[in-house]
This record gives structure tokens, sequence and C-alpha cells, in this order.
């Protein structure tokens, strides 16, 4: 079983609308289906959520734990784990690329 992934995608959109969508933590379990709930814990000075707990069922990987977001006004985005799960115990961000595509970083 693999340790780690990674995955890229291209998204036909200007970078404010991506990171509007990424901040859009109530939305993720209607796109994201194995995203149960995700709680903003805490918000940063310009608004946008610092801390979030994620609820994660995914089958025979079910887990709960909060990653710590970096925002860089609408240029960028780095988030990481700031309180483990059982299973998810190191995850890291995404920032988009000059091109407005979603990188893995």
């Amino acid at each position: 079983m693999a340790d780690r992934t990674t995955s890229s995608i291209t998204v036909d959109a200007d970078r404010s609308h991506v990171m509007t969508v990424i901040a859009d933590f109530g939305s993720y379990p209607e796109w994201a289906g194995q995203v149960k709930s995700a709680e903003v814990l805490s918000s940063g000075p310009e608004g946008r959520p610092q801390t979030v707990r994620f609820v994660l069922d995914a089958g025979v990987i079910s887990d709960t734990y909060t990653l710590g977001y970096d925002w860089n006004d609408d240029e960028s985005v780095s988030w990481q784990v700031v309180e483990a799960g059982t299973m998810v115990r190191e995850l890291r961000g995404v920032t988009p690329s000059p091109s407005g595509a979603a990188a893995p970083r």
C-alpha cells in the first residue's frame, strides 16, 4: 500500500475564484463525498479559515483531523496537519500555479 499520493488538476478559472472555492469548507461535503464535515475552528485576521477540523469517511478509512491554513491573499494557500487523526498524520497543501491551476506542493 502506498504511503503517499500526489495529484494535480488544471482549473479553468481565475485565481481568486479558485481560492474562494478552497476556502468554502462548508461546501466540501457536497462535492467531496468522503468528507462528512469540515468545521472552521478559527479564522485569520482577514477572515479566511485558519484551522479546520475534517471528518472523513471513505469506507475502510475513517478519521477526524485538523488542518492549519496559511493564506497569501489570492496568490497561494498552504496547509498542513496541526492535529493528527488516527490515519491522517501528514498532509501538505496546494498552491495555485501562475496559470491559476492547482499544483502539488
